[in-house]
């Protein structure tokens, strides 16, 4: 299957490398009606959101990994957006101002602390948050801005591609495989990733409360979904998903709910739903060892391991005054202080930043939130009907409680969150947008004004 999919590439990688350059060569009449050729189907619309759609369904799945971090979803959603520029003959990439900031500090954090000489032994998640911010972010933002109307196709891809995966696991434990022992379970196929799940519960809350379809048998359908992909959470056994879960599903019913008081009572019972089913003994006792651990995180051994490393790595960031001890050196810098601490890194996003960024990078963490508070006002007054009000609200509430997940866990490494970041900062563009032109670059030319971007839509 990714012999096959990276042949597809191939042939659209090429099919845009030709299209772009065919003006510059000098051919025969064969060959130049087979340039037209190449030219009219890199022009149909259908493969620039066949492409996004694909990439969309193949989000953070890891098993089809090209190097470690670099996924085949990642070159499918480039390559939609190269095809998409070939088509509009602009070569713009939108970020918003703010993001630009964000993704500045955490930058600078990291390259600071891994200069002056030390030892880069995290040079690959240097290269992977590099990519995610520089790359993933920019180019779903642009090609958002330029095709709005693939923001729903997000969504359906999004869905589906968490249904299908739970399906997965769920045929996995089914036919003999051990979940409630041990360390947490990895996904369908072996991938790691979690967020796909959160937000594709977010979503199938957000269309039941939105009531988008009023046949029964379609909702029956997303209860059905919302049940498989529930399912499959529970299963996992992440408490960290468990929270984004709720905690996102909480807010799309706050956020969609026409009258807030009505949201807010519906967000409470979201909350008390798990625990009634806690204390009433009806989960399974795996699922019950793993919440009792969590209300009583010093009497279990994982969690009093990851306060220990808390208390160890903290001291660092006063010994660098600020600095950083570099990216992926919080084991070596343990193991220097004689500790025999299991966990080797703090599992909390900020802190972990500020251990091995410095302060520069975790003020970068700090920032995102801003951000996403920031485009989300921001994109709240450009949103033009019902379909764009849910997707800016799927991608507000998954955004914040991924956000607040991540807590518990030492980076935001998915690629899930850059992605949504990117679709929500595509709806806000119209109002603060920086452009890189890359007919321009290095330059970057930055305006901080509101713009209308009606006319590149």
């Amino acid at each position: 299957m990714t012999t096959t999919i990276l042949a597809f590439l191939s042939g659209i990688v090429g099919a845009v490398f030709a299209l772009v350059l065919h003006r510059d060569i000098r051919v025969d009449a064969g060959q130049r009606g087979l340039l037209r050729m190449v030219s009219f189907a890199v022009r149909l619309p259908p493969i620039v959101t066949a492409l996004f759609v694909l990439g969309a369904l193949l989000l953070d799945f890891q098993p089809l990994a090209i190097y470690r971090y670099l996924l085949v979803s990642d070159l499918l959603v480039v390559a939609a957006w190269a095809v998409q520029l070939v088509l509009d003959r602009r070569i713009v990439v939108y970020l918003p101002a703010v993001l630009m900031v964000a993704f500045g500090l955490q930058l600078a954090g990291m390259l600071i602390a891994s200069g002056g000489g030390r030892s880069v032994v995290g040079l690959n998640t240097s290269l992977h948050f590099l990519f995610s911010m520089l790359v993933i972010t920019p180019t779903v933002t642009t090609l958002l801005v330029r095709r709005p109307d693939l923001r729903l196709w997000l969504v359906g891809a999004v869905v589906a591609t968490a249904c299908i995966q739970a399906v997965i696991i769920e045929f996995q434990v089914l036919n003999g495989l051990e979940w409630r022992s041990g360390s947490r379970i990895s996904g369908a196929l072996g991938s790691s990733g979690l967020w796909i799940y959160a937000a594709a519960v977010v979503a199938i809350v957000g269309f039941l409360t939105a009531r988008a379809s009023r046949r029964w048998l379609v909702n029956a359908g997303a209860v059905a979904i919302l049940a498989v992909t529930i399912t499959a959470e529970l299963l996992l056994r992440s408490r960290m998903l468990w929270i984004v879960s709720v905690l996102g599903a909480s807010l799309m019913l706050v956020l969609q709910s026409r009258r807030r008081f009505v949201g807010l009572t519906a967000a409470a019972s979201v909350w008390a739903l798990p625990f009634a089913a806690y204390a009433s003994g009806l989960l399974p006792g795996a699922i019950e060892q793993r919440i009792t651990d969590a209300l009583r995180p010093a009497e279990a051994s994982d969690l009093a391991a990851r306060l220990e490393v808390v208390r160890e790595l903290i001291p660092a960031i006063e010994q660098t005054r600020g600095v950083g001890i570099g990216l992926g050196q919080s084991e070596a810098y343990l193991r220097e202080q004689h500790s025999p601490a299991v966990v080797v890194a703090i599992h909390n996003v900020v802190l972990h930043a500020a251990v091995e960024g410095g302060m520069l990078a975790a003020a970068g963490v700090l920032m995102l939130p801003v951000a996403i508070f920031a485009l989300w006002r921001a994109a709240s007054h450009r949103v033009q009907g019902p379909a764009d009000r849910f997707t800016l609200n799927w991608e507000v509430a998954t955004l914040i409680a991924t956000f607040i997940g991540a807590q518990l866990t030492p980076t935001l490494y998915e690629h899930t969150f850059y992605v949504l970041l990117g679709a929500l900062s595509a709806t806000a563009a119209g109002s603060t947008c920086d452009r890189l032109r890359t007919s321009e670059m290095p330059r970057i030319v930055s305006t901080w004004r509101a713009r209308d971007m009606s006319s590149h839509a």
